[in-house]
């Protein structure tokens, strides 16, 4: 692995917090409130960046991305930020996708569909992860959930429902023109 290319971890947890400082500095500057969420770093799938990205398949690792993960879930911080662990989201989609839904591969061999090491359950993360390194729709999905849960638990006044447009919705606009055309 070329460690010259990835920030240290200490180095990268000094930067985290640094940033959410430089942000709480611009919202006191306009006495505002921030609102953070810090996700951690998603997984990577060092398989599938060997097949899809072959040149950079040794400048990335599981264990150094879940230590990242770890930084950021180790963290103390201001009370105006929260953490979600979407690398362990990520990681345990699989799994539930199995538990709800259990598919036994069989390709001809004799496989043991209860031994998840001898391939017989399909539970990968090439669903979630298109090259191995960028999401794929079903991780965008759970960072959707989990930000809009941590929204709805946390910051109620911004959960979409209710806040106020700030411009007339567009539908009622093209439904006012109708209804004036109608009225011709």
């Amino acid at each position: 692995m070329h460690s010259s290319i990835q920030v240290p971890i200490d180095v990268y947890r000094q930067n985290l917090v640094k940033i959410i400082d430089s942000i709480a500095v611009h919202h006191l500057s306009l006495g505002t409130t921030p609102r953070i969420i810090l996700f951690t770093p998603p997984p990577i799938s060092q398989s599938l960046i060997a097949e899809h990205l072959p040149l950079h398949k040794d400048l990335r690792s599981r264990e150094v991305t879940f230590s990242y993960a770890q930084v950021v879930m180790n963290l103390t911080l201001p009370t105006f930020v929260e953490k979600i662990d979407l690398h362990e989201a990520i990681l345990l989609a699989p799994a539930q996708k199995y538990i709800q839904n259990p598919e036994v591969m069989v390709n001809g061999e004799n496989k043991d569909p209860f031994c998840f090491e001898n391939g017989g359950m399909a539970m990968a993360l090439d669903d979630y992860l298109s090259d191995g390194l960028h999401l794929k729709d079903p991780s965008y999905a759970i960072m959707f959930k989990l930000a809009m849960r941590c929204i709805g638990k946390r910051w109620q006044e911004i959960v979409p429902d209710n806040m106020k447009m700030p411009v007339p919705w567009w539908g009622d606009v093209v439904a006012s023109k109708d209804r004036k055309k109608d009225e011709l």
